[in-house]
């Protein structure tokens, strides 16, 4: 019985298999800023293993800029896993000065842990937010996301 009970919860659970629209189709204009579609090279698609992203580079009135980066992939019990901007950076040649979660306002869900980066490449410094969207959840944790992939 407690077999059963345990393979009706993991075994038979099915995975979101796809958003109801391509990533493609993300605004480019939100809010006060302005954004243009960019690309990796083709390498660094073939090393995230996604099945469909997201990369633009958005500018505010004032001058001030972001970069989204938005990685999906279809399933994570095959294939590819998530890379994380934790393992990525330093291989891309940045050094991680330091690691810090931080609540961010995602309305209308209200704040969210998320994790910040404070890189340095040369005399270049760069922020990076970035978390994990998983069955509904949003995880601050490279470990937690690995775990709920089986929870």
């Amino acid at each position: 019985m407690i077999l059963t009970a345990i393979y009706l919860n993991f075994g038979t659970r099915s995975e979101v298999i796809s958003p109801l629209k391509g990533l493609s189709e993300f605004p480019t204009v939100i809010g006060r800023w302005k954004g243009h579609v960019s690309h990796f090279d083709e390498d660094v698609y073939k090393t995230l293993g996604v099945d469909d992203s997201y990369l633009c580079n958005y500018q505010s009135e004032d001058g001030k800029s972001i970069q989204l980066y938005i990685g999906f992939y279809q399933s994570q019990r095959e294939g590819d896993l998530i890379h994380s901007p934790k393992n990525c950076m330093p291989g891309a040649g940045w050094d991680i000065i330091n690691r810090s979660l931080i609540k961010v306002n995602m309305s209308p869900r209200g704040q969210r842990k998320v994790i910040r980066l404070l890189m340095r490449k040369g005399n270049e410094r760069q922020i990076a937010l970035y978390w994990f969207q998983s069955r509904g959840r949003v995880i601050s944790s490279e470990y937690w996301q690995k775990i709920y992939l089986i929870w």
